[in-house]
């Protein structure tokens, strides 16, 4: 059944194209609302005193980066892989010295000794 005389689309080829097609995206995405993130969760786990004794030398890599003009001090140790990302107030020294303390005092609470 045609509502405008001579269209050759019915209402069962409109129905047949959003079962195909899916919805529309464009009237979705003023619709569809974002959930809340899951919370961090922190894991503390014991470190294996096998894997303190092995790798108790650390080689430990840093670099800055930026996310939105922001600066971050990023390390990584070279055999454990562990990874720490702090944020710097700005780019002078005392900043980074902090920013090192803190990454310091996490190695050497879980015994580990940065070559």
């Amino acid at each position: 059944m045609n509502s405008v005389q001579d269209y050759p689309v019915t209402i069962e080829d409109i129905k047949l194209a959003e079962a195909i097609y899916g919805p529309d995206v464009p009237s979705l995405k003023g619709k569809i609302t974002h959930g809340h993130p899951s919370p961090v969760v922190e894991d503390i786990v014991e470190i294996p005193a096998e894997l303190v004794f092995r790798q108790h030398l650390v080689d430990l890599c840093i670099d800055t980066f930026y996310v939105d003009g922001l600066p971050f001090l990023t390390s990584i140790s070279k055999r454990i892989l562990y990874r720490t990302c702090n944020r710097l107030v700005d780019r002078v020294m005392k900043h980074y010295r902090s920013a090192l303390e803190e990454i310091f005092k996490i190695y050497e609470s879980s015994r580990f000794a940065i070559a």
